[in-house]
């Protein structure tokens, strides 16, 4: 057979050594490089060793690897390429799980002409689909994580101005009575990866059992998506918030039967509780933050002792990856400020049109508009002023992107990886400089 055009790179998850040796031999002989990885690491391996495409070699356990290629599917998106290959083939029914992670499937025992064959074969698919953005099949187009969140929430957007009804739950997974686990992991260092990449799994699984209960979106075949690393974004048409609250806690009992841990949820719905989408995400983490602490199903409530303090400062949190958001939310709040997020310029613009928050944290890398597009449009908007003030927090240390930044007005930056602290110093020193001379 021939060999693909340039060296791709395949990761392989098995359990089995003997298996390990004989698919890798065979796929040497096509051509591919192999990264070898366990179950349990296949998705932290994806980060780091970014392949083309995954095989997940099923073993006795079947459920382990299912989990692997769901936790795959996760992280990856739909344009991924993945093959599973088991000796099961009651696993070959259209109908079976399977099929909602894996692309292709192969039976043992195999050979290394048919192997090389589906994998070139699902390598070359996957790029014919990915250079088609107009496929019918949603299912089927490229897309990140990022793309599925912005997708699912403008749909709400879109529901919301039309004055329809509708609500958003963010669900989780807990699997201690600790309210701060998602706050551990977010903060692990590199000994408690598995704990996190285990919480991914299950966040899988939770998807899988998700989908088939959930009512889509108008114009989706999908009413979840990814919201970060620990929890799904659900979105329900025609549902208020006690209606959509009482039916997740019906399903929480069919779960603790069904998969592992607890899922817990924080619902909020428009028009009772909020009349954007940004500020609607925003309760929905409130009160997933109590569902966490009480194991269960919660429902956003204003809570009357925690009015607002008057000199508590604002920020705007601005950047395309929701785990950057999540963390540098989650930063912020443990010092005392209030925060709103946004998830591209346009989302930034738009909720700068109805908040007056005292500092934005803008990222400058971001699709649609960038973060230079964003203080032209806010000094557009203030007579050449840049307001609020603004801290680039970006990756590009690029004196002459730094210098243009602060051409704009820009007031600070901060290259990522950044230290927290230094992070909170800048933000602080800001803060404290007198209204009246901020612009100036």
């Amino acid at each position: 057979m021939s060999q693909p055009k340039r060296s791709s790179h395949v990761l392989l998850a098995s359990q089995q050594p003997a298996q390990v040796e004989r698919i890798r031999y065979y796929l040497a002989r096509g051509g591919f490089q192999t990264t070898i990885s366990s179950y349990a690491e296949a998705e932290h391996q994806l980060t780091s060793a970014m392949p083309d495409a995954a095989i997940i070699a099923a073993g006795p356990d079947y459920s382990e690897s299912l989990s692997a290629c769901y936790g795959l599917r996760l992280s990856a998106g739909a344009a991924f390429p993945i093959l599973m290959i088991s000796s099961q083939d009651r696993e070959l029914q259209p109908e079976h799980d399977v099929w909602r992670c894996a692309d292709d499937y192969l039976l043992e025992p195999l050979d290394a002409e048919t192997l090389l064959v589906r994998l070139s074969v699902l390598l070359k698919r996957k790029q014919a689909q990915a250079a088609r953005p107009d496929l019918d099949d949603q299912n089927s187009q490229p897309v990140t994580e990022v793309d599925e969140f912005l997708r699912l929430t403008e749909v709400a957007r879109a529901d919301l101005a039309r004055g329809g009804i509708g609500a958003l739950a963010l669900v989780g997974i807990t699997e201690s009575t600790s309210p701060s686990a998602d706050r551990d992991l977010l903060q692990s260092d590199e000994s408690d990866q598995r704990a996190a990449t285990h919480l991914r799994l299950n966040l899988a699984q939770l998807s899988r059992f998700f989908m088939p209960r959930l009512r889509p979106a108008p114009g989706r075949s999908s009413p979840l998506a990814p919201y970060g690393s620990f929890s799904l974004l659900v979105y329900q048409v025609r549902d208020d918030a006690v209606e959509f609250a009482d039916r997740l806690s019906a399903w929480q009992g069919e779960y603790r039967a069904w998969g592992p841990g607890n899922l817990v949820a924080g619902v909020a719905a428009f028009p009772e509780h909020a009349t954007n989408i940004l500020d609607l995400i925003g309760l929905a983490d409130e009160a997933l933050v109590q569902a966490r602490s009480q194991g269960q199903v919660v429902c956003y409530q204003p809570i009357p002792q925690a009015a607002p303090v008057a000199n508590q400062p604002q920020l705007l949190i601005v950047d395309d990856s929701q785990e950057q958001v999540e963390m540098l939310d989650l930063l912020v709040k443990q010092e005392g400020y209030r925060t709103l997020r946004a998830y591209n310029g346009e989302q930034a613009l738009d909720v700068l049109s109805h908040q007056q928050p005292d500092l934005l944290l803008l990222d400058l890398a971001m699709p649609r508009l960038n973060g230079f597009d964003v203080m032209h449009r806010l000094r557009d908007r203030n007579g050449g002023r840049l307001e609020p003030p603004v801290i680039m927090v970006t990756a590009n240390d690029c004196e002459e992107s730094v210098l243009r930044g602060f051409e704009l007005g820009a007031r600070d930056y901060i290259i990522k990886p950044y230290h927290p602290r230094e992070l909170l110093s800048r933000i602080q020193s800001i803060l404290t400089i007198p209204t009246t001379t901020r612009g100036q």
